[in-house]
């Protein structure tokens, strides 16, 4: 339960970060939207293989 509340807020913070960088411009919006798919294909391959 506790890790699940932590991966939540995790995710929530990354996500935040990313908008927050495409908004102010430090990046192209497809390029911080491409970031986080492929954290999330990474993290979904790691569960996979434990």
């Amino acid at each position: 339960m506790a890790d699940e509340t932590l991966f939540l807020l995790l995710h929530g913070e990354i996500v935040a970060g990313l908008y927050r960088a495409a908004e102010q411009g430090d990046g192209e919006n497809g390029r911080c939207i491409s970031k986080l798919e492929n954290m999330g294909f990474r993290v979904g391959q790691g569960l996979i293989e434990r």
